[in-house]
């Protein structure tokens, strides 16, 4: 099987659509299995509401694109 990454304006297309509830269920969830667990606070799930993991992530990327 070949995966193939979607273009960058289908993909913000794709995320521009989705509800809070949704970015929040996939897209922040997905960076937290995509994350070395030591670096970062847990990611939301049914028993932790994920405040700090998604602070964490804002710095990150932040420094990310900084560089």
């Amino acid at each position: 099987m070949i995966l193939v990454a979607p273009s960058p304006q289908a993909l913000s297309k794709t995320i521009s659509a989705m509800s809070d509830a949704t970015f929040y269920q996939t897209v922040i969830a997905l960076a937290g299995m995509a994350l070395p667990a030591e670096q970062f606070s847990p990611p939301p799930s049914r028993l932790n509401d994920g405040y700090d993991f998604q602070k964490e992530l804002a710095k990150f990327l932040r420094e990310q694109e900084c560089g």
